[in-house]
């Protein structure tokens, strides 16, 4: 396969970690997440849980680049590899599953039938 045909294939992982495959001058591969924002370079953005572990597993060949200021003078800054060492990662939201057993939840009441049945909306 040659960089060209696997450069215009879709390299987003299933679970939408990684936007860019691109190579380095040896053809191996790099990974590439882009997050942007208009204000400026210290500006908290959002990760997700995938593009995280995605980051850490790849760490060699991963990179997320930090496009600032894109509405004004666009300025980027690049973080190689594992960036939770660059970076104070702050949990912001939580996936919420019914527990297998709601009768064992500390003070939980049982739910009613109805709660589990799929809605029609």
């Amino acid at each position: 396969m040659s960089l060209a045909s696997a450069l215009a294939e879709d390299h987003r992982t299933e679970d939408g970690a990684c936007e860019v495959l691109s190579f380095d001058a040896d053809g191996r591969r790099r990974y590439i997440e882009v997050k942007t924002t208009a204000l400026g370079a210290r500006t908290p953005f959002y990760i997700s849980s995938a593009e995280l572990e995605f980051a850490r597993t790849h760490r060699g060949s991963f990179a997320l680049h930090r496009v600032y200021d894109v509405l004004e003078k666009p300025h980027f800054y690049v973080l190689e590899g594992d960036i939770a060492e660059a970076v104070d990662l702050v949990p912001t939201t939580y996936r919420a599953q019914l527990k297998s057993s709601p009768e064992r939840a500390r003070n939980a009441k049982p739910l009613p039938s109805a709660a589990l049945k799929p809605s029609s909306h």
